[in-house]
């Protein structure tokens, strides 16, 4: 795990915060896979998927292949 506090201000400019809301069912409209252990190997997470209509989808905030950082 990196610390972002050490990250040049061009690699910085790449971070978005993101903030969604649920919808009625409490999905957030999107998958994530990759991770430590995960069936394709240790690899970045990223947004696999967004639900068509999803909170994530309309918002058009995030993109499928962006990478997740918490």
């Amino acid at each position: 795990m990196r610390d972002l506090s050490s990250e040049d201000s061009e690699d910085m400019s790449h971070i978005r915060v993101v903030e969604l809301e649920q919808d009625a069912q409490g999905s957030l409209g999107h998958c994530i896979a990759g991770g430590m252990g995960s069936s394709l190997g240790d690899i970045p997470i990223m947004v696999a998927n967004l639900t068509p209509g999803g909170p994530a989808e309309r918002s058009r905030k995030l993109k499928v292949g962006w990478a997740v950082r918490a």
